[in-house]
């Protein structure tokens, strides 16, 4: 990535589901997750809070990773 921004590369795994991740975010406006019931758009917003974890990968904020802060 060029310019300030998100960027998820992670994989996580749950008993029931599995969530994987390649996403580049931009730095400045408004980005909307959207889908049906059980798609993983508030599991992603809680690994973005540092709710939970990923079970591998990366959350880069600006090229730094922000993973355990």
């Amino acid at each position: 990535m060029t310019q300030a921004g998100i960027e998820l590369r992670l994989s996580l795994r749950r008993p029931d589901f599995e969530l994987n991740l390649d996403l580049d975010l931009p730095g400045q406006g408004v980005t909307v997750f959207f889908g049906p019931s059980g798609s993983g758009k508030s599991t992603l917003a809680k690994l973005m809070q540092g709710f939970y974890q990923p079970s591998d990968g990366a959350i880069l904020i600006d090229d730094r990773d922000v993973i355990g802060l």
